[in-house]
């Protein structure tokens, strides 16, 4: 999502957002709640994960009913 429509988005639902440089445009009171919430430091200890690809999760649903069966 482009930055200034994430803002937006964010301010009027009264969220902070993840939309990379959309920070900067968030209404004040936002960015400080979220900067008292986390800290520098904690957010680069954050251990992120890549979103799950399509139709992986049915992939494991077949293989562990497979497994399921074989038992």
């Amino acid at each position: 999502m482009r930055p200034e429509i994430a803002a937006k988005v964010g301010t009027a639902a009264g969220q902070f957002t993840a939309s990379k440089g959309a920070d900067k445009l968030m209404d004040a009171k936002l960015k400080a709640q979220f900067a008292a919430s986390f800290p520098e430091a904690a957010l680069k200890n954050v251990k992120w994960y890549p979103a799950v690809p399509a139709g992986l999760e049915e992939i494991e649903g077949r293989v562990l009913d497979r497994i399921k069966a074989a038992n």
